[in-house]
């Protein structure tokens, strides 16, 4: 599920797109209620991974993230209110 960026609609994203065999679907414009839980999910990655730490390069933070969600997925401890914005587990 993506917006309307015209990111997602490249012929290299809809080829691996198509050979993955994902259907596209795509929200209305200005839809938070749609938009919410992936806006929420990047926010939260920020925070607990992206920012978290200093990291050396891009190379060392991009080998945190399987870490990183492995625990989000499993481990992590969430409040009532933190569980219900997140209900979905995040995905590299």
């Amino acid at each position: 599920m993506t917006d309307n960026a015209t990111t997602y609609l490249s012929d290299v994203v809809q080829t691996e797109r198509r050979c993955a065999r994902w259907k596209h679907i795509r929200i209305g414009p200005y839809t938070p209620r749609t938009n919410g839980k992936a806006e929420r999910s990047f926010a939260t990655l920020l925070h607990e991974w992206a920012y978290e730490r200093a990291y050396r390069n891009s190379a060392f933070r991009a080998t945190a993230l399987p870490h990183y969600l492995r625990f989000y997925n499993t481990a992590a401890i969430r409040t009532e209110s933190a569980a219900s914005a997140a209900t979905a587990p995040l995905k590299a």
